[in-house]
């Protein structure tokens, strides 16, 4: 049995180190839920790279999933497994909430299909899986496969997906 305070010590440190992974891949975290990390990309500052660097953290953020479960693996007794979910398109930002608790916030279809996307990584642990639109936008650097269509919960009809395997050779 691992200990709460364990848990949470696992949990700062890998809050840190993805936070910073986001961060030098000019991304923003609106906030953390749970043990996910809920980052966008280009919604501050419009990016035309935004795709590309979000998947570039999501390769990054893989590699650090290993160095932590080196680290981590004798007190979790378990590996840290992650999953990344990727959409491009519209989201609403803004700050909202009330005169006690102001949060940044982005919402909109395009942020609820890339959290359905990240659900369907549950069954296929340590993958980034992308939307749609996402690989016209990285396809110069980025070799993805496209998965057969699937039922997404919320969406009408099947969703496209493409599995990210890694940077393109030269």
């Amino acid at each position: 049995e691992v200990e709460p305070e364990q848990v949470f010590e696992v949990l700062k440190e890998y809050y840190t180190v993805m936070a910073e992974t986001v961060k030098k891949h000019k991304g923003t975290i609106p906030q953390f839920i749970g043990d996910e990390v809920f980052a966008v990309f280009g919604a501050q500052v419009e990016d035309a790279d935004a795709a590309l660097n979000a998947v570039y953290c999501g390769l990054e953020m893989l590699e650090n999933r290993k160095r932590l479960n080196s680290k981590f693996r004798a007190i979790l007794k378990r590996e840290l497994n992650i999953g990344i979910g990727i959409n491009s398109g519209v989201a609403i930002v803004g700050n909202l909430g009330s005169a006690e608790r102001i949060t940044y916030t982005v919402i909109g279809d395009t942020i609820n299909t890339a959290k359905r996307i990240e659900t369907l990584t549950q069954l296929h642990h340590n993958k980034i899986l992308i939307g749609d639109t996402v690989p016209p936008m990285i396809e110069k650097f980025i070799e993805t496969k496209a998965w057969d269509p699937v039922p997404v919960k919320g969406k009408a009809g099947m969703v496209n997906v493409h599995e990210v395997i890694g940077l393109k050779e030269d």
